[in-house]
């Protein structure tokens, strides 16, 4: 039973990463005020922890090979994240989307 809830929190909250990490990129921070900018920043890097949150988790309720991708799938673009330099923002941030959709299909899949 807390499998499955912590399975479909784990897609919830990928959906809702990719959606604000779109939105980021399309530069929605900039045209808002600088107070409002920053708390939306702060939304999404609390929408990114509580991912990687329950993909621990899931790493503890998982068995066999599944467990390690569930740990790789919330470690990459955490760590894209850390190492990314400005000049590369873009094109990063297009790599941290397209690696937490690829955990979306791995996660439905053991739905």
């Amino acid at each position: 039973m807390y499998l499955r809830v912590f399975e479909i929190t784990f897609i919830i909250f990928a959906l809702i990463s990719i959606i604000n990490l779109i939105l980021l990129n399309a530069g929605i921070s900039d045209r808002m005020k600088p107070m409002k900018s920053s708390d939306y920043v702060s939304f999404v890097a609390v929408v990114l922890l509580l991912y990687i949150v329950n993909a621990i988790i899931l790493f503890f309720l998982l068995t066999g090979v599944s467990r390690f991708y569930t740990l790789l799938f919330a470690a990459v673009p955490f760590l894209i994240g850390k190492l990314t330099e400005y000049r590369t923002l873009k094109r990063n941030a297009v790599i941290q989307i397209v690696i937490i959709f690829c955990s979306i299909i791995y996660m439905s899949g053991l739905l």
